[in-house]
């Protein structure tokens, strides 16, 4: 029952939830987690994470709208300019569509590996977080458990029972110690897969394939274009 009971993770909840009151008050921008500046240095920052998938979600359809545009313009072309460069122009203008279209996929599929990648995040820092505050918890007992194993050995009566019950939860807190060092390497090594993931999943993504040159527009070339 003692082990559910967390100091730290209360001290952290009550923090939590006075700046949550206090942002909604005005008082401050946002709430604030104790512990988020240390976990965003292992974890990352998932929001930031989520908030460049929202971008490159964005620009995907940005681009596949610019493709229409662009495909549109060179369907009315050549209603305003006729011969060889017209025509040159219209295919590159077609092209052009198509390379655009074809470059919103990747872009959305860019988003998609950092919307788990953000996710990924999110999960080890909340795994962090507990941990944090398991660690912190049986610090204290450890440290509260030396003490008493140094004034029971001060006594006399009872002394050689109360070192032993000392020493034994002693044992008990360093072994949990041990324990929650390991699970937040392991959770250290999964926020690093998720990165990994994510560099590898950006790799050639996002790019645009034009024509090599735009061919050179005649002189005499049209002096107003759909708009």
């Amino acid at each position: 029952m003692l082990d559910a009971i967390s100091p730290t993770g209360l001290y952290r909840d009550v923090v939590w939830g006075i700046t949550v009151l206090a942002t909604q008050i005005g008082l401050m921008d946002r709430p604030f987690d104790p512990f988020e500046g240390i976990i965003k240095v292992v974890s990352g920052d998932w929001a930031g994470l989520r908030a460049c998938a929202d971008v490159y979600t964005n620009i995907g359809l940005a681009v596949g709208d610019m493709a229409v545009n662009v495909q549109w313009s060179a369907q009315q072309l050549d209603e305003f300019w006729k011969g060889n460069a017209a025509d040159s122009a219209q295919t590159y203008l077609y092209e052009l569509a198509k390379s655009l279209k074809s470059a919103q996929a990747p872009f959305q599929e860019l988003a998609d590996h950092y919307v788990r990648a953000a996710d990924g995040a999110h999960e080890v820092g909340e795994l962090l977080g507990a941990l944090m505050c398991d660690l912190i918890d049986a610090g204290l007992a450890f440290m509260a458990g030396l003490e008493a194993a140094g004034a029971s050995a001060a006594t006399v009566v009872g002394a050689p029972a109360a070192v032993v019950i000392a020493e034994a939860t002693l044992m008990y807190e360093l072994v949990k110690i041990v324990e929650i060092i390991y699970t937040a390497s392991k959770a250290v090594d999964l926020g690093y897969e998720y990165m990994q993931a994510l560099e590898a999943g950006m790799s050639g993504l996002g790019i645009v394939l034009v024509p090599d040159n735009m061919p050179r527009l005649d002189p005499s070339g049209p002096r107003s274009l759909p708009r």
